[in-house]
């Protein structure tokens, strides 16, 4: 076991992280007599050791644990709404306490079922981005990270639809490659890149349906995901009033990176 292979995929893993709340704690000085240097160092020491207790969280809610945290405050979202609603309709009137059960169970069930698939969504997703960075093709890894930032399925049906075509696109891809990769690398580098090329090719028929497999589970997770989301607005009355605004800067329609 080589754990520089596990090394090298965390750039990849770690970057997919949502909604960590990470806070430092303030540090109140009063009366203090020392040189710049002995501040610095005072500083450096709270906020390095404030730090190091908040990773905890960063990790917590990366990609490929698939966020629980994430899951962690849905369920208590969803079981305190539970409880809370009934009570709070309860000191009301009968209609009211009605009224607040059916609130609380709707939104034990939406939350209990967004975070549950949407944390199988970002599971399978994490795990297809470390087969994806083991095909060792980076403009494969490219496509299908744009992939992921466009197709986002608002239902189940989408979902499945997506999730198929995205299956049979790993195939495709992952079959052809041991044709391509050895043209592209002779083409680019010579012999030296055709062998490359071959190496690329057979890495690619073994990782690439993979990943089609578990985009395409991450699909289909998004779409009952964003299905309970969707159900849970009908039911509460919410409606956007304006749509959001894009700005596209690439061809992938992504913001660049300011150079």
């Amino acid at each position: 076991f080589d754990p520089s292979i596990v090394l090298s995929l965390m750039p990849t893993v770690s970057v997919d992280v949502e909604n960590a709340q990470f806070r430092l704690n303030g540090l109140m000085l009063s009366q203090i007599l020392i040189t710049p240097n002995k501040l610095l160092d005072t500083l450096s020491r709270h906020y390095t050791a404030s730090t190091v207790t908040q990773v905890y969280k960063i990790i917590g809610s990366s990609e490929i644990l698939g966020n629980p945290f994430g899951l962690i405050n849905r369920l208590g979202s969803g079981v305190r709404d539970f409880f809370y609603e009934p009570a709070q309709g309860f000191v009301q009137s009968p209609e009211d306490f009605g009224a607040g059960i059916a609130r609380g169970t709707l939104s034990l069930v939406h939350n209990t079922t967004f975070g549950t698939f949407d944390t199988f969504d970002k599971l399978t997703s994490g795990i297809g981005s470390a087969f994806a960075y083991l095909s060792m093709d980076a403009e494969y890894q490219e496509e299908r990270r744009a992939g992921l930032i466009d197709e986002n399925p608002q239902w189940l049906g989408e979902g499945v639809a997506m999730g198929v075509l995205t299956l049979g696109t790993g195939v495709s891809l992952g079959i052809s490659g041991l044709v391509t990769q050895p043209l592209r690398g002779a083409e680019q580098e010579g012999v030296a890149g055709f062998f490359k090329g071959v190496g690329k090719g057979v890495l690619g028929v073994a990782t690439k349906p993979a990943v089609g497999v578990f985009d395409m589970c991450a699909r289909m997770f998004a779409g009952i995901k964003n299905t309970a989301a969707m159900l849970d607005m009908s039911a509460s009355g919410v409606r956007r009033r304006r749509l959001p605004r894009a700005v596209f800067c690439s061809a992938q329609r992504r913001l660049l990176c300011y150079d």
